[in-house]
């Protein structure tokens, strides 16, 4: 028996799997695209909104291209490490 696109059987799942696919692709390319704007890469911005590769680029831009920032970039801890005691050098009054 065909279904109304007269593929019988196999476009029951098939549009199923587009339809994650799909979802998939966009929820990596939004990530790529907000991060690629935030560090000011025009040109991977514009990669990311003219190509559609699954998300494949997309990984390998949050993952391997872009340069971890923060807690990621190295073990030690940044945020209250050297900058404390700096301005406590500098201002003795502060404390």
């Amino acid at each position: 028996m065909m279904n109304g696109f007269g593929m019988g059987g196999f476009g029951q799942g098939f549009w199923g799997f587009v339809i994650l696919v799909a979802i998939w692709s966009l929820v990596w390319k939004a990530f790529a695209l907000w991060k690629a704007a935030r560090r000011g890469d025009s040109i991977w911005f514009v990669v990311f909104l003219i190509l559609n590769t699954v998300g494949i680029v997309e990984l390998l831009y949050l993952f391997v291209f872009s340069e971890p920032k923060g807690i990621l970039k190295d073990k030690t801890n940044t945020v209250a490490g050297g900058d404390v005691k700096k301005k406590e050098e500098n201002n003795p009054q502060a404390s």
